[in-house]
């Protein structure tokens, strides 16, 4: 499959077959699954030397969406159509980039796009804590090992910490149209579920009219991608559709 570069990214886009895989992947509205799932077709479709925070994710798998389906996204919203592109919802999106800093402890950015468990996220976020004017680097200690840390000492009020994170995490959202789709609660995951959705049964018939005029076979549609299939789909669409015309009742002036 093609690479593209975006920023500091870059992205491979997914073969026919792997969108296909996608799609049928799309059918749950479980959060924690939808999260693994965008979290996955990152980690295997971008590739980048930097540490990505949850607003690189988004602008990346933004334009892996352009790849397979085109910058443009046609959204329904109270009885009417929208046309809205890529760079429209990346211009709205506001994502929190930087560390959460308090007096005794440093957290590194979010990365994920849901919270189920604010202390567990917390803990693994944990990058260091301020001991007697020391600072202690924390960022190997697994969750297990924070958490003991946290019950010795005293001093830390967990509560605030707590409900300053959570006014944190309230600054990161998306504005589409007059709806504000917050970050970490797992808006922005229903709405990438619908953006790459698509319907299987176009699909499944897509496939079937390849397979019957080009003689495609299988690892046809691992190894090309959506939007070059589509190519090939288009033409045959013109085909039959040139082949319907009735011929020109014209004069021949060949003859």
């Amino acid at each position: 499959m093609n690479s593209f570069t975006f920023d500091e990214y870059k992205i491979t886009e997914l073969s026919y077959f792997d969108y296909k895989q996608l799609v049928k992947e799309l059918l749950t509205d479980d959060l924690s699954t939808l999260n693994n799932i965008f979290d996955k077709l990152f980690k295997e479709n971008v590739y980048t030397k930097k540490e990505a925070t949850a607003f690189d994710k988004f602008k990346c798998l933004l334009y892996i969406r352009s790849l397979i389906l085109g910058e443009e996204i046609e959204i329904n919203y109270n009885k009417k159509n929208y046309k809205l592109n890529i760079d429209n919802i990346i211009e709205k999106t506001y994502i929190e980039e930087s560390d959460l800093i308090s007096e005794y402890l440093a957290f590194k950015n979010f990365d994920t796009f849901f919270i189920e468990n604010l202390t567990n996220e917390l803990y693994k976020n944990l990058k260091s804590i301020n001991l007697n004017g020391k600072n202690i680097d924390l960022s190997n200690f697994n969750i297990q090992q924070k958490e003991e840390i946290f019950d010795n000492i005293t001093d830390l009020n967990f509560t605030q910490m707590m409900q300053n994170c959570s006014n944190y995490l309230k600054k990161s959202k998306i504005d589409i149209l007059d709806k504000k789709l917050l970050v970490y609660t797992g808006d922005i995951l229903y709405f990438l579920k619908n953006i790459f959705n698509s319907s299987l049964d176009n699909l499944y018939d897509f496939e079937y009219i390849l397979i019957k005029q080009l003689n495609l076979n299988t690892n046809d549609f691992k190894n090309y991608s959506f939007t070059e299939l589509k190519i090939f789909y288009n033409k045959i669409v013109k085909e039959f559709k040139q082949q319907k015309e009735p011929s020109s009742p014209g004069i021949n002036l060949n003859q």
